[in-house]
C-alpha cells in the first residue's frame, strides 16, 4: 500500500563531504598554572576532531603530536610552561577524510 502511495520508501542518498574547517577555536585559562582549555564550533556529522599546539618562538617550534577528542568542548592541555605564549590548531574528521587545519589560538600560559 505504501509502494502504491508515490511516498518515498527510503530516504533520499546523500553524499557525505570531508568537514570544513574548524571556526572559532579559542583558548582559555583554566584555575590551575599551565594549563588551558580548548573550545571550538562543533561540526554536524562529525565525531572526532584532532588538535596539536604548540610553544610559540623563534624560530618556530615543531607541532606537538596529534590529540584527538570527541568533545568540542573543555579540552585541557597540560603541562604547559608558564610565562610563554602557547597556539593550537584543530581539524575534523569523517568518514570521508579530514578537513583543513583551523586558523590558530593563541594564549599566554599563567
Amino acid at each position: 500500500m505504501l509502494l502504491s502511495s508515490g511516498f518515498p520508501t527510503n530516504a533520499p542518498a546523500t553524499t557525505s563531504l570531508a568537514p570544513f574547517a574548524v571556526q572559532d577555536v579559542r583558548l582559555s585559562d583554566t584555575n590551575q598554572s599551565g594549563q588551558a582549555r580548548l573550545n571550538f564550533v562543533k561540526q554536524p556529522r562529525v565525531r572526532v576532531y584532532e588538535y596539536c599546539y604548540r610553544k610559540v618562538g623563534t624560530p618556530e617550534e615543531p607541532w606537538s603530536d596529534r590529540i584527538t577528542t570527541t568533545s568540542s568542548r573543555n579540552n585541557i592541555i597540560a603541562p604547559l610552561e608558564p610565562g610563554h605564549y602557547y597556539e593550537v590548531r584543530v581539524r575534523a574528521v569523517n568518514s570521508k577524510g579530514a578537513g583543513d587545519w583551523s586558523n590558530t589560538a593563541k594564549l599566554l600560559v599563567r
